[in-house]
């Protein structure tokens, strides 16, 4: 339960994904690009294992349009890394 929460904030946080509908465009984290061979084990492909978190808004319309979809991996924030 924990993990699938966890999942839920981080794909919905901007840093996670965000769906541009007009363009489109889902902008992923780096980290889908990285470990892509995983989400696409678990799910099929990494827009099949995202779009279970996304909003039923955004998952409809990815539903909708999956064939348009653009994925665009986001720069990643190495300085969460940082220590303080």
């Amino acid at each position: 339960q924990e993990l699938e929460t966890v999942a839920i904030l981080f794909i919905r946080s901007p840093s996670g994904a965000w769906l541009n509908s007009d363009e489109k465009t889902l902008y992923l984290s780096r980290i889908f690009k990285w470990y892509k061979k995983d989400f696409e084990k678990a799910a099929g492909t990494v827009i099949e294992f995202v779009k279970n978190y996304l909003s039923e808004e955004d998952r409809k319309f990815i539903e909708d349009n999956l064939s348009e979809i653009e994925i665009i991996y986001q720069e990643y924030d190495w300085g969460l890394n940082i220590k303080s």
